[in-house]
């Protein structure tokens, strides 16, 4: 009880990716990508951070049930596997969870 929210007070996420990126060592292809996440939960209700948590490990696990080859790999399946993170990505922005990118070239 000592760490709740009182009634009228909600979280805040906010995170942000900032890349520099350049395409083929090509030193005038330089870009800055950004890809943010703002979110707030709900007064007296769900907290954000755990709404993008359990939304994303729900999404996560009902990949790895409805896809019949992920369970055939055994082991950690990474995220980082475009089969995974574009399916993973796609559901969570339908939950509301997404995330806003942008590029400015260098």
């Amino acid at each position: 009880q000592k760490l709740a929210y009182a009634g009228n007070e909600r979280d805040a996420v906010l995170l942000e990716h900032e890349l520099v990126v350049e395409f083929n060592h090509d030193e005038d292809s330089r870009q800055l990508i950004t890809s943010s996440l703002v979110g707030f939960g709900q007064g007296g209700g769900e907290s954000f951070m755990a709404r993008s948590v359990g939304t994303t490990a729900a999404v996560g696990l009902q990949y790895l049930v409805s896809q019949p080859h992920a369970s055939r790999r055994g082991g950690v399946l990474l995220p980082m596997q475009p089969e995974i993170y574009k399916h993973v990505l796609s559901r969570l922005e339908e939950e509301g969870i997404s995330f806003t990118e942008s590029s400015y070239s260098l």
